[in-house]
């Protein structure tokens, strides 16, 4: 296949795409694969493939399926997590959003990650978290009580 593209390109100057070229491509797309895979797939370059499947897009010839996970924004998962009646957790101090809690949960490749779940009016953090951070108590019930929560999540 790619030795006939070739060898029309070097007679025209010119791609010419095929009916078999863009069932192909629609097919690697819609399976999931990146332009770049497709590209080295069929022997061309990434441009050339996001400049054919934009255009078959318009046509309606390939549907504006999902892109992978690895490409998606923090509005993205947050609209996929709604839809599946998920919270959005562990973000970045950068994504999150003014009513979202600002507890710091855990350390991810040098990143600090903040809870996220909504706030409470008026405060920084969401019900849980407000209430260890308020509450007067030792610093050891108040390792007691994240502990117990954890095991009580993760079971």
């Amino acid at each position: 296949m790619c030795n006939d593209i070739r060898v029309e390109r070097a007679k025209t100057g010119k791609m010419v795409w095929t009916v078999e070229m863009d069932q192909r491509i629609a097919e690697l797309h819609e399976a999931g694969m990146t332009y770049s895979h497709i590209a080295a797939k069929l022997g061309m370059t990434k441009n050339c493939i996001i400049g054919r499947v934009d255009r078959l897009r318009k046509r309606r010839a390939i549907s504006r399926m999902p892109l992978p996970a690895m490409y998606l924004t923090v509005r993205d998962k947050r609209d996929r997590a709604r839809l599946h009646g998920e919270v959005l957790t562990d973000l970045p101090i950068y994504e999150l959003a003014a009513h979202e809690c600002r507890w710091p949960t855990r350390t991810f490749e040098g990143v600090q990650l903040f809870c996220a779940h909504a706030t409470m009016n008026g405060h920084p953090y969401c019900a849980e978290h407000h209430e260890l951070a308020v509450i007067k108590r030792s610093a050891y019930e108040r390792m007691a009580v994240i502990t117990f929560k954890r095991l009580t999540t993760t079971s």
